[in-house]
């Protein structure tokens, strides 16, 4: 009996765990960041009945009830909502009796940004060395070798270190490569791909090169055109793109050590196909609208401090969280030509529900025929460019849907304001 009742309550522990409203709980931003005074509605499931408590008491309305002790949720969708900034304590428990966990919640007040559009053009130089081709030395035998192929070191994969010393720039492992040749030893690198790890790869004398080299060619920064998502006028921090930076070999972000953006100018447009990708062609301005430094590249694009930024028409307006989005009428703010942002309609298709920072938070379709005409939809250069709806910056747009390029992806901006949700 004892072993029957044993394996039921493994049981139901098990569905528990592996349940959406578990799931929820265990991915929620550590603390979850929440607006005051702006009711946030969480998926649940009606058949897992649940208790929650605020601590301090009161300090949080729980399914919009703020008694002391604690509150049964037995809905699909259950409420949290802070009328005072602070952070709060929620602790739950099933069936009454059984602990279920406990999150934090951080309430501030709503964040206000101006929203951007104005086309930027970015140059970073990153913590390593972007291997960009593998190439075939010819050894003092004649032979066709690449020590850096063979070792295991791929196109698109991030040197950091030779020798647990950080690589800068090629001189750094020009150096490197130079030490280990002369003594015949393997240098050890450290490779940034999927993971970190380290590789053993001994250099080789190259007749043509009259050097010791490992048969990769690398770079140390990149470039690219984008644009920029909003900023703040107090403190001149800025976020743009909504996606990480990368140099079309990996999709992994690359840290950056410094880099700089200022205003581009749009000078032509190609469009987009079933079949092909559009992109926007740009060149930096003389006089740009715009100029800053780069302090992060990560998944949610660059974020630094703007030096100079358009003085007129600035106002501010609120950040949308999540759940404040939904299907119908908004725009999206780009350049199309020159420096000149405009306003241009789409209309949100889904927006899904994130409690926790994710890339893709809502779909959307191109409505603009002025903007189908001109791009064919969604390219290359629109990343970055800020979704509005009601009044409320909803996000910026990250992806196009392949094959489909008047439907588009968008990040939600909450997620790329500093991450401060605290994720």
């Amino acid at each position: 009996m004892k072993k029957a009742f044993g394996l039921l309550a493994a049981g139901l522990l098990l569905l528990v765990g592996l349940s959406r409203p578990s799931s929820i709980l265990c991915t929620w931003p550590k603390p979850l960041w929440l607006p005051t005074r702006h009711t946030l509605s969480i998926p649940w499931s009606r058949w897992l009945p649940i208790e929650a408590e605020a601590s301090p008491a009161r300090a949080v309305e729980i399914d919009h009830h703020r008694d002391q002790g604690w509150t049964s949720i037995r809905h699909r969708v259950w409420y949290l909502r802070a009328n005072h900034q602070g952070v709060y304590r929620l602790r739950y428990r099933m069936m009454g009796m059984v602990p279920f966990g406990t999150s934090w919640v951080r309430a501030d007040a709503p964040l206000s940004v101006v929203p951007g559009g104005e086309a930027i053009g970015i140059m970073v130089r990153t913590k390593g060395l972007i291997v960009r081709a593998l190439v075939s030395v010819q050894d003092d035998r004649g032979q066709s070798v690449c020590p850096a192929e063979q070792a295991g070191l791929r196109v698109g994969d991030l040197i950091t270190a030779a020798n647990r010393r950080p690589l800068l720039d090629q001189q750094s492992l020009d150096r490197a490569m130079d030490r280990a040749g002369r003594k015949r030893q393997p240098m050890d690198l450290t490779v940034r791909a999927s993971g970190i790890h380290h590789i053993k790869v001994t250099p080789i004398w190259s007749t043509r090169d009259h050097a010791y080299v490992i048969g990769a060619a690398v770079r140390d920064g990149m470039a690219g055109v984008g644009t920029l998502t909003y900023f703040e006028p107090s403190t001149g921090q800025y976020g743009a793109l909504g996606h990480s930076m990368t140099d079309g070999l990996t999709r992994i972000p690359a840290p950056v050590s410094s880099g700089s953006v200022s205003g581009a100018d749009i000078i032509s447009v190609i469009a987009a196909g079933r079949d092909k990708p559009g992109q926007k062609v740009g060149i930096l301005a003389a006089h740009g609208l715009v100029s800053g430094m780069v302090w992060s590249n990560g998944q949610f694009g660059i974020h630094g401090k703007l030096l100079t930024w358009p003085k007129v028409g600035l106002r501010a307006i609120p950040v949308a969280y999540p759940d404040q989005v939904h299907p119908g009428a908004a725009r999206l703010i780009t350049v199309l030509h020159g420096q000149k942002e405009r306003s241009y309609h789409i209309q949100i298709i889904k927006a899904y529900a994130q409690t926790h920072p994710a890339t893709k938070g809502v779909l959307f379709r191109v409505t603009d025929r002025q903007l189908l005409q001109r791009t064919g939809g969604i390219i290359q250069g629109m990343s970055g460019s800020p979704i509005i709806e009601d009044g409320r910056l909803v996000g910026a747009v990250t992806h196009v849907m392949v094959g489909k390029p008047w439907i588009g992806y968008g990040c939600y901006a909450v997620w790329m304001l500093g991450l401060k949700s605290g994720a």
